[in-house]
């Protein structure tokens, strides 16, 4: 968590720099799983805002939140009612290539992803954790004038450990959106 501190302090740094453009962006799409969680909960929505500040010829660093997915299931032998939510905080860095009204990009992040998997049962326990994972995706933006629409692809490989076996959270995110970009 410490580590996701010190990109306020560096973004903070860099507004003294000239012409700095600051992107607000909303993106929405689809959150796949990963195996055995795949099989009981699938695939679900994931909701990504995020504030980006474009520091030097197509390099930005940003911040933004995934919230979204949650699902119920029935699990286990005893086909127990359960949910399960993963979602977190993620600081990341992009590189855009613009080429006229399009700007394909690559991203690379950190993220402090939280879940926890509720089970009404005598049998099972529920979890309320998190972990830090790294993401890497890449997209593109069309650019209109100030405002600007976007669509990623991004993976997430979160694996955790809540009790004695490891679960895999692991997944792609497919995202779209509309954002805009305020001069600084």
């Amino acid at each position: 968590m410490k580590k996701l501190l010190i990109l306020p302090i560096l973004l903070l740094a860099f507004i003294s720099l000239p012409a700095l453009d600051l992107d607000l962006g909303l993106q929405l799409g689809l959150r796949t799983a990963s195996g055995a969680i795949q099989d009981a909960y699938g695939s679900g929505t994931a909701i990504f805002p995020s504030l980006k500040l474009n520091v030097w010829k197509g390099l930005g660093i940003g911040l933004g939140y995934e919230l979204g997915y949650k699902k119920e299931a029935k699990i286990g032998i005893y086909e127990e009612d359960s949910t399960l939510k993963v979602g977190g905080f993620e600081a990341f860095a992009t590189y855009e290539f613009v080429k006229g009204k399009l700007a394909p990009y690559a991203r690379i992040g950190i993220g402090s992803y939280a879940y926890s998997q509720d089970i009404v049962s005598e049998h099972a326990q529920s979890v309320d954790d998190s972990k830090v994972a790294f993401s890497i995706g890449a997209g593109v933006k069309y650019l209109l004038n100030k405002l600007f629409l976007s669509a990623e692809l991004r993976y997430v490989p979160l694996k955790v450990k809540p009790l004695t076996e490891e679960v895999d959270l692991s997944g792609l995110r497919l995202l779209a959106g509309i954002g805009y970009r305020f001069g600084l």
